[in-house]
């Protein structure tokens, strides 16, 4: 299948967009179809609003199960947007590993 040709900020739009409307198992088949959407996860979880946020935590859930290699997600947060995120996904049962971008080999696990 053909990858998405929008921009970056074009799919982050569309996604939120879709998911604000509940359009959860679209948004799934989408990531199924092109993993290159993984890397805006971290984005979408700070969404403004919270049935983006809640979305996103399903579709993280979803993959947890299905395909776990695709869930390491870099997020670029300020400390309390990290802290809604870490307490949001450790009670969904989501297991973050956060790493010290100075030393990626010495990961600590959180949940």
């Amino acid at each position: 299948m053909n990858k998405i040709k929008m921009t970056r900020e074009e799919l982050k739009t569309m996604i939120a967009d879709y998911m604000e409307k509940g359009f959860l198992e679209n948004i799934i088949d989408m990531f199924r179809h092109d993993g290159s959407l993984y890397s805006l996860v971290g984005e979408l979880m700070t969404d403004e609003r919270v049935r983006v946020r809640l979305g996103m935590s399903a579709l993280v859930e979803t993959f947890k199960k299905e395909a776990p290699e695709n869930i390491e997600v870099t997020l670029i947060v300020n400390p309390e947007e990290a802290k809604r995120i870490i307490t949001a996904m450790n009670q969904g049962g989501i297991e973050l590993v956060v790493r010290n971008d100075k030393d990626e080999d010495s990961p600590i696990v959180i949940g």
